[in-house]
């Protein structure tokens, strides 16, 4: 072994991790895993993803977006021509005439802090709603770009079972909120005599549907549905928030760990790499 080989071997040592000629045509085997104990990575053989691969923990997030929001997001390739894509194409449609509905409803009424909750609720989750559907069809591009994160860094330990309670927890408290909200509303209606209780909650809850549109029983489900979707929406839009920050969060400090261990070998290394070229 001749003395640019050592040099190589050392860096390659200190930094932990198997160089690659160029980052971008890296390309990790979703059904291989790593080893980052030893000084160098390799590959192992394993019949299945791992458990706590980034594609495996969000598996149930994604499972939970697609029955409760609508969303057409999928672990494997996006069809603009599915059902879920056809359904979140819908419901954001809806949601764009709940917020111009509001909107002037609010502008014929007049303007208070409630008016304005409704259409800065229901602008919010159209906004949202599209830019969900712009990430269902970029996440599997997405997926295999963490990947190859995963690749150099290695899987996180208990990533599923935190983006599983995250998930949970983050429904429960959507939906106890939004059914806290529709059973205060049912249980102050005062019921009369030519109206039903149902009818007379909608009129009032949602009068700008109802001020422009005759009351029908399939059109009130319809704002019902509408309206819990664009709740789940919102809540589905902070959960992912949350699991990107902290899955982005444990890399950037095993990135800090790796520098603050390399602290002081990195003039050692840049002499060593110098000497090698002034020798050949």
């Amino acid at each position: 072994m001749n003395k640019s080989q050592i040099n190589l071997n050392s860096v390659k040592n200190a930094l932990r991790v198997k160089f690659s000629n160029n980052f971008r045509r890296f390309k990790i085997n979703p059904h291989k895993t790593i080893d980052i104990e030893s000084s160098t990575c390799y590959f192992l053989g394993v019949p299945f993803i791992p458990s706590d691969s980034f594609r495996s923990a969000t598996n149930f997030p994604t499972i939970l977006g697609q029955c409760l929001c609508l969303i057409p997001m999928s672990q494997d390739e996006f069809r603009f021509c599915s059902v879920r894509t056809i359904l979140s194409v819908i419901a954001l449609l809806c949601q764009i005439a709940m917020t111009i509905l509001s909107f002037c409803w609010l502008k014929e009424s007049g303007a208070n802090i409630f008016k304005g909750g409704v259409v800065l609720f229901f602008g919010g989750a159209a906004v949202t709603m599209a830019l969900l559907i712009n990430l269902s069809i970029n996440w599997c591009g997405l997926l295999k770009k963490w990947e190859q994160v995963e690749g150099y860094f290695g899987h996180q330990k208990n990533l599923k079972l935190k983006f599983t309670l995250i998930s949970i927890l983050c429904i429960i408290f959507s939906m106890v909120e939004h059914l806290s909200y529709l059973l205060t509303g049912i249980i102050t209606t005062k019921k009369e005599s030519s109206q039903e209780v149902f009818e007379i909650y909608v009129l009032r809850m949602f009068p700008q549907v109802f001020n422009i549109i005759t009351y029908n029983v399939w059109i009130a489900l319809l704002v019902l549905v509408i309206n819990s979707v664009s709740t789940l929406t919102l809540c589905f839009s902070d959960q992912l928030i949350i699991m990107g920050s902290i899955a982005l969060g444990n890399y950037f400090q095993s990135f800090n760990d790796r520098m603050k261990m390399c602290k002081g070998k990195v003039r050692i290394l840049k002499l060593k790499f110098c000497s090698t070229k002034l020798y050949f």
